[in-house]
């Protein structure tokens, strides 16, 4: 089954949320050309590069690049797992890092990990590594540690549900995925303005933008 065959109102939320934050970073930073890497099949990169252009580039890896090639490179759910990918990500950008991460207030982070370890199945989700590095706080110092200079952090994917990743049927028992698809309506995306004020705690995922200190 194709990765996209898992996709749900949720992920479709998550994208939008997500690339209207990337339209107000590059409008103000100008991160092309940029670079997503790395992906794996639980973080699937971007459908389409409508917010870069042509000077979008993916890649499940970060090894193969030049040194400095890119003004950003970024990716999505790695570095709580991989911290130290850190060091490839600054060497092939000339400029910017950003990192996108799951947010481990989310009392949907609680029951995701329940669910495993009442299944006793084995986590394939970004939802995994280490908790300390899922927090606003955590991902600053992590950059600050790494000598990138903190430029903007905060939260994204507000939505109204909680971020369990697993469906509800999964969570009572059901091993087949499916998801619910509905038509999305982006006026949804007005929640995240009224949910501001809890988003340490509602949001599904934290980012950070840091800059190579000169």
């Amino acid at each position: 089954m194709k990765s996209n065959d898992y996709r749900g109102i949720g992920n479709e939320y998550r994208e939008y949320s997500q690339d209207r934050l990337l339209t107000r970073l590059n409008n103000v930073y100008e991160l092309t050309p940029i670079l997503n890497a790395p992906f794996d099949h639980s973080t699937d990169p971007p459908r389409d590069n409508k917010i870069f252009g042509t000077h979008f580039t993916v890649s499940k890896d970060l090894k193969s690049f030049e040194d400095k090639q890119f003004q950003c490179v970024w990716n999505f759910g790695f570095i709580q797992r991989y911290p130290n990918i850190l060091k490839e990500m600054k060497r092939i950008t000339r400029k910017y890092v950003l990192c996108f991460v799951p947010n481990g207030y989310n009392p949907g982070m609680i029951i995701h990990r329940l669910y495993h370890i009442a299944y006793s199945s084995q986590c394939h989700h970004p939802e995994r590594g280490n908790l300390s590095l899922m927090t606003k706080r955590g991902i600053e110092l992590l950059f600050k540690r790494h000598d990138l200079r903190i430029v903007e952090s905060g939260y994204i994917d507000i939505c109204p549900w909680f971020d369990t990743v697993v469906t509800i049927k999964e969570l009572f028992g059901r091993k087949r995925r499916e998801v619910i698809r509905l038509p999305f309506p982006k006026q949804i995306l007005a929640f995240e303005n009224l949910a501001k004020p809890v988003a340490r705690i509602w949001a599904h995922h934290i980012w950070c933008l840091g800059s190579i200190i000169q």
